[in-house]
Formats: structure tokens, sequence, C-alpha cells
């Protein structure tokens, strides 16, 4: 009997390109467990000129990255306003084509799926830069071109289907996974420790790039408002310098206790990994989310979170975080002195946190989109 014919899958894989944020997880994680599928034939491709030998590099072995160049600029010129060149031209015909960060080309012969993780650019456009601007657009004539959506959370899905002209049945959430190094299954070992981070004593860590997004500002009066009662502890901050950095840096310079305040910058995945091990509790105070990995990698860590009740962070952290209103530093300073003085209270939060997280891993996202695939393939 003749084996089936695998389903050629290509990945847009562009978000691996530079520092590695949540969407590039996303992309890396995701490709790692679907190139294990028999069904599938993967392929990545990125729209980069300069970034089109690095992004190989990222990715895990096995997966062909054959392409060829694609300038992003001019191609998102023209894109912008015509269904020519084709994405084919560069890649092949591959049965499907994933645009894993809400950007999938024009293509003639292939069917489509883009994810859309959020939509802040239309519901919060103030938390944007200018240069996301175009996205609604190409989101809209991917969607009329008859491509389907993949969200990686309910509140998203609902958002997606009231904000575009789309079909329900189109639009698919799949949660994503927490990063595998980081599951309490073989996150044991001491070469994962860095001893900067265990000097620093009790810390409230936060994690991810400066922007007004993440609310870091808020963060910081809180921060102030608990170390006044709270002699030792310290808040560390590890991501890169985003937009709005400035409003962050001028806001620390007027805190009574800025001097416990250490913002490290971008830092590795090993230095992240130590920084999560050795953190009392993680703050993550965001104004809007699509999904947000951080609270699920500490939860895999044992250590208690405090964040926001905002988006998709109650549907996916359920109980296991503490959850305040957003850009309100009394409450969130109230949680995280709670949480610091009361072991007990954190010991609870901690065991709901690594039972939470079961729910969520890489194999699990990778199997539900690859019916999906299949799915497309055969509409």
């Amino acid at each position: 009997m003749k084996p089936a014919r695998r389903l050629k899958v290509a990945l847009e894989a562009s978000a691996v390109v530079g520092e590695r944020t949540g969407i590039g997880e996303f992309v890396v994680a995701t490709a790692e467990a679907l190139a294990k599928d028999p069904t599938i034939e993967l392929s990545a491709f990125v729209i980069s000129w300069r970034g089109r030998d690095r992004f190989r590099q990222e990715l895990p072995s096995g997966i062909s990255t054959r392409q060829r160049p694609m300038p992003a600029r001019p191609l998102h010129f023209i894109w912008e306003r015509s269904t020519f060149p084709p994405l084919e031209l560069f890649i092949g015909k591959p049965d499907i084509v994933h645009g894993m960060n809400a950007v999938l080309p024009p293509r003639w012969w292939s069917r489509g799926i883009l994810t859309v993780h959020d939509v802040a650019p239309i519901s919060h456009p103030e938390l944007c830069q200018p240069n996301f601007m175009p996205w609604e657009k190409l989101v809209r004539r991917a969607i009329k071109q008859g491509a389907y959506v993949h969200t990686p959370s309910n509140f998203v899905r609902n958002e997606v289907i009231a904000t575009f002209d789309i079909d329900p049945a189109k639009v698919h959430a799949i949660p994503l996974g927490i990063p595998t190094a980081r599951t309490p299954s073989n996150a044991t070992g001491p070469e994962a420790l860095d001893r900067r981070d265990a000097d620093l004593g009790s810390y409230v860590l936060a994690l991810g790039t400066i922007q007004p997004r993440k609310d870091y500002v808020n963060l910081l009066k809180a921060f102030d408002v608990v170390a006044a009662s709270d002699g030792r502890v310290r808040l560390v901050i590890a991501g890169s310098k985003g937009w709005g950095y400035e409003e962050f840096e001028s806001t620390l310079a007027t805190l009574k206790h800025r001097e416990r305040v250490t913002y490290l910058g971008y830092v590795s995945e090993q230095r992240r990994l130590s920084l999560l091990r050795n953190a009392t509790v993680l703050a993550y105070p965001s104004v809007y989310e699509g999904f947000g990995l951080p609270p699920l990698e500490a939860m895999a860590e044992g250590v208690p979170v405090v964040s926001t009740s905002v988006g998709s962070i109650p549907e996916v952290a359920g109980d296991a975080a503490a959850l305040v209103p957003p850009r309100d530093p009394a409450s969130l300073a109230e949680a995280i002195s709670r949480l610091l003085s009361d072991e007990e209270a954190r010991a609870v939060m901690s065991a709901k946190g690594l039972e939470r997280v079961k729910m969520y891993n890489w194999t699990a996202t990778a199997s539900a989109l690859s019916s999906l695939y299949a799915q497309i393939a055969a509409d």
C-alpha cells in the first residue's frame, strides 16, 4: 500500500531573527515539535535580507530552509499594494503557509493560516508603535483571501471574530506551551543557577521588554511602596529597552528606593532561567495580553505570580496567580507584599502554579496545529 503523501507546511519564521521574544519562542518550540510529526514535511522561511542566515541557526535541525533571498522592506511595500510577486516564487509551492506572527504574504497556490497573537494595534493603538499600523490591512487582506486564523487564547479568538469579518469556524484557539527546558520534570541542576542571582537575596522579578504594554512604570511605583515596609527585598527587571524606556528611566530616578532596583537589560536564556529559579515572586503587570508566557515560566519553577486581570491572563493563569486591576500600583504593591511576607501563601500559590502548567506543552500545541493544517488542506 502506497504511503500517504506528507503535507508540505512552510512556517514564516522572521520572529526568530534578533533577540528572542515570546513570539520567537513560539516559532522555535512549535517548529521543533512539528518537525517530529511524520505526517508533515516541514520548511521555514524568513522575510529578511540580513537575517536570512541567522534564522537557520535558530531553528531545529531537520527543517528545510531553502528559499530565495527576500528583502523585507521592498517586499512589504509591494505586498501592501499588490498580490505580486506571490510567495511561492521565493519558497516553492507548499500545501500550507503559516504566518506565525500575523504576516501572511500573498499566495497564488498555497492555502494559508496566520497566528494573530493579539489585536492590540486596533484595540490599544496607544500601546503600539506607528510601524504596526499597516498590520490591520495585511491581516484583513489575508482573511479576505481565505486564510484561517490561529489564536493563542479564547480571549484573542473572540477579539478576532469581533474585529474582523471572518467566519468563526475559521478561527481556532490553540494555547501555547512553556519552554521545555523549564518544565518541572527537568528543572533541576546547579548548572542552571547563577551565583549573581542567588546573592541578590529576596527579589521580585519582572521579565519582558520595557514598553508601555508591560506597565513597568506602575511596577516601579508599587515597588517603592513595598520597599518602604521591607528593607531587604529588591526588584530585578530583565528585558530589552523598547519604546517608552525614557518614561521608565525617569520614573526610576524619582523612587526613594531606586538603589534596590536592578535593571539587567536583555539576558540569555540561561540567565533568564537562573533569575526565575532564584526569584521570590514574579510580577507581570501587563495592561493587555494575548497569552503571556512569563507567568507560566515562573509557575513551572514554583515561583508565585502576581499579575493583572486583563486580556487572556485570567484564562491562562486561572487561580494559580494573584490577579489585580491594571494600572493600579496600590493593589499591585499590596499583592506583592502579601506574598513576600506570607510563606504559607507562597507555598499554596506555588503548588497551584505547578499544577496549572501541566495544561501547557508544545507537543499538544503542535498536534492541534497539525490537525488544523489537515483540515485546511481538505477544505
